[in-house]
């Protein structure tokens, strides 16, 4: 005969397998989550790091220009 234990063991491993899974599915979602933003800020922050640089000397150099055009005397 089985006790009351023995019939309840199956169905606690269910339970434990069952939130195991449902904690490892969790785990596996906030960690993809977490790595894509770390990743997309990382890309946004180099490229704004590149963009600023490269608008930045593009702007001196027209500004530049813009000052030897508006000296030189036109006549």
């Amino acid at each position: 005969m089985e006790s009351i234990v023995d019939q309840n063991e199956p169905e606690e491993e269910d339970i434990s397998s069952y939130t195991w899974e449902v904690m490892s599915r969790t785990m596996k979602k906030t960690g993809f989550r977490e790595g894509a933003s770390a990743g997309w800020d990382l890309t946004f922050q180099e490229g704004f790091n590149k963009g600023y640089i490269e608008g930045f000397d593009a702007g001196f150099s027209l500004g530049y220009l813009k000052g030897i055009v508006w000296y030189v005397p036109i006549d």
